[in-house]
C-alpha cells in the first residue's frame, strides 16, 4: 500500500505503539463499545464510519510519527511539509478509514469470506492482547489512551484482513491488478536494475587513514585479479555491517551514493572494479552479477509494490463510485474535546504528581 495506508494495523500487529493519545486515566471494563462508537464521523454508503474508528488510525499514526517530529503536548501543530502534522494525519486516517469500509464492501464480490474473517481476527486480537499489551488491563489502558474501543480494534483488524485478501485476488493472473512477466520484464532488467556483491574499506572522515585504507582497497583487486572468491574477501576485508546480511545488494538508480550506483553501471556483469570506487564511506570494490528473477528477493518486492500501486488506484475508482459524507462537524468537536482532556489531564498531573481521572466527556450528539 501507499505510505499511510495501513500503518495502524501494522503497528499494532507489530507492538510498536506509542502513547501520544488521549492521555486520561486507565478505564476498568471498557467493554466492546463505548461512548466513541455513537458518534458517526462519515457514511460509505450505507456504512456508517464511527469516531472510535478514525480515533484508532488517528492516534496509532499519530504515535508513530511524533518520536520523530520531537514529540511534545503540541504535535499536532507541527510542520508537516506545508501543513501540520494534526491536519495530516487526520487527512491520511480518514481517508485510510474510508477505504477499508469500501473494501469492506467488496469482499463478496471477490469472494472473501467476511464471517471466516472475523474468527481469524478473534484470534489475531487474543494473540495482541496478550503479547503486545500483556492481557486485559493493558488492552483497556491502550483502548483509553487512544480514545477508541474495543469494537473499532475489531472493525480495523478484520477490514484489513480483508483489504489484504483482495489485494491477493486481484493480483491473481487474470485480475484487475495482475502484474504480468511482461511488464516485469520492462521494470526489472540488467539496464535498470543492478546487482552486486562489493568490499568496503572505511576511511576517516579528516582523512587519516585514506592512504592505509587505499593499500588495502587495491590489496583486494589485486587477490580477486589472482582468482580469490569474493565471498572469502567479504569475510576477510569487508566494513559494510549491510553487506553481512544479505548475499546481494540489489538497487536502481536514487538508491544508493552517486559514487557507487555510477560505479557499478561501468562494469560489465560478471566482472569487477579495477580501481577503488570512492565515496563518503571510503573504498569500494564492486563485483556485478546478472539478475535472476528465480531467486531475486527484489523482484517479487517490485512486482508487489506494482500489484499494489494498481490496487490502490482501483480502490480510489470503488471509492469514487460511492457517496461518501463526512461529518467535519462532530470531527472538530470531538478532537477539539480531546485536546481540552488531555491538557486538564497533563494539568491535573503537574498538580497533584496523580494520574487524574478525566474521562472525556465529547458534548456532541451522536449524528444520524
Amino acid at each position: 500500500m501507499n505510505k499511510k495506508f495501513m500503518s495502524a494495523a501494522a503497528l499494532i500487529m507489530s507492538g510498536m505503539l506509542a502513547f501520544s493519545g488521549c492521555s486520561v486515566k486507565k478505564q476498568k471494563n471498557v467493554g466492546q463499545e463505548n461512548d466513541y462508537d455513537a458518534t458517526v464521523v462519515a457514511t460509505i454508503g450505507d456504512e456508517e464510519l464511527k469516531l472510535s474508528d478514525f480515533n484508532f488510525a488517528y492516534y496509532t499514526t499519530a504515535g508513530y510519527y511524533t518520536p520523530y517530529m520531537g514529540g511534545g503536548d503540541n504535535w499536532e501543530s507541527q510542520d508537516m511539509g506545508g501543513q501540520t502534522l494534526g491536519d495530516y494525519i487526520r487527512e491520511s486516517s480518514l481517508e485510510e478509514m474510508i477505504q477499508l469500509v469500501v473494501a469492506e464492501q467488496k469482499a463478496a464480490e471477490y469472494n472473501v469470506n467476511v464471517d471466516a474473517v472475523a474468527k481469524e481476527v478473534d484470534e489475531q486480537k487474543k494473540n495482541v492482547i496478550e503479547n503486545n499489551f500483556g492481557g486485559e488491563d493493558g488492552y483497556n489502558e491502550y483502548l483509553a489512551e487512544y480514545c477508541t474501543s474495543d469494537a473499532a480494534v475489531s472493525r480495523y483488524l478484520r477490514r484489513a484482513n480483508i483489504i489484504n485478501k483482495l489485494l491477493e485476488a486481484t493480483m491473481a493472473p487474470g485480475g484487475e491488478c495482475e502484474v504480468s512477466d511482461e511488464d516485469m520484464a520492462q521494470l526489472y532488467n540488467d539496464d535498470t536494475y543492478f546487482k552486486v556483491k562489493h568490499v568496503l574499506i572505511t576511511t576517516e572522515a579528516d582523512g587519516s587513514n585514506d592512504e592505509a585504507a587505499l593499500a588495502k582497497a587495491n590489496e583486494v583487486i589485486e587477490k580477486l585479479n589472482a582468482g580469490e572468491d569474493i565471498d572469502v574477501l567479504i569475510a576477510e576485508y569487508n566494513e559494510d555491517p549491510g553487506m553481512e546480511n544479505q548475499e546481494y545488494y540489489v538497487f536502481t538508480d536514487g538508491e544508493m551514493v552517486t559514487e557507487f550506483y555510477e560505479g557499478t553501471k561501468a562494469l560489465e556483469i560478471g566482472s569487477w572494479s579495477q580501481e577503488p570506487v570512492k565515496s563518503s564511506y571510503g573504498y569500494h570494490i564492486i563485483q556485478r552479477y546478472a539478475l535472476d528473477p528465480s531467486v531475486d528477493e527484489e523482484y517479487g518486492n517490485i512486482k508487489m509494490q506494482q500489484g499494489q500501486q494498481k490496487f490502490m488506484e482501483l480502490l480510489d475508482k470503488w471509492t469514487d463510485e460511492i457517496k461518501v459524507t463526512t461529518n467535519d462537524e462532530a470531527l472538530d468537536a470531538a478532537l477539539k474535546a480531546q485536546r481540552e482532556a488531555k491538557a486538564a489531564a497533563n494539568n491535573a498531573v503537574d498538580e497533584d504528581n496523580t494520574d487524574a481521572d478525566l474521562p472525556i466527556d465529547l458534548d456532541i450528539e451522536p449524528t444520524e
